[in-house]
């Protein structure tokens, strides 16, 4: 069965989503996010700004997801702008001209199958359709190569978080 992709709308959504990460994240791999409702099994994140939620639903049930920001439509944190040193990329492509995504996970099920590659392919038809030029993510060491052979590079300094440890920031230049 292939799965269904589509944009993240309304409450239900976002208590799916938020569901799915508390079973991979706190489940699975074992993160301690501060705040994770623990009773509810939901590790919510509150939206303050224009966020994209896809979603990849198979037989009714959420199976994978990931989101971005779009520079066109939200201004990055201060956080961001650090981490993916984007005062270095803003002056060349402009803000409208980058997304970082984040939250890319699917359920063990459908990790060696398509999913993961058409949610990453529905944010490059977004990014395309939208002038975007640089998607940046960061991930942990042993995904930097699986990010390789789809094409991000790296280009600036691991860093360490306080829930996920060491990061290494990527980006992938669309045209």
């Amino acid at each position: 069965m292939t799965a269904t992709l589509r944009f993240a709308q309304g409450e239900a959504d976002h208590e799916s989503i938020f569901r799915i990460r508390y079973d991979i994240y706190a489940d699975e791999i074992g993160y301690k996010f501060p705040g994770a409702d623990h009773a509810g099994r939901r590790l919510v994140e509150p939206f303050k700004r224009p966020t994209r939620l896809l979603m990849g639903e198979e037989g009714g049930q959420l199976v994978g997801t990931l989101q971005f920001n779009w520079g066109g439509e939200c201004a990055f944190s201060e956080e961001e702008m650090n981490i993916y040193r984007l005062a270095d990329f803003i002056p060349v492509v402009g803000a409208g001209g980058i997304i970082i995504f984040s939250r890319f996970m699917t359920r063990p099920s459908h990790r060696t199958g398509a999913l993961p590659g058409d949610l990453l392919d529905e944010m490059y038809r977004f990014a395309l359709q939208n002038n975007v030029r640089l998607l940046f993510c960061d991930c942990r060491p042993h995904l930097i190569g699986t990010y390789l052979r789809l094409g991000f590079r790296t280009y600036a300094k691991t860093y360490n978080d306080p829930v996920a440890g060491l990061l290494a920031p990527l980006v992938l230049v669309m045209d």
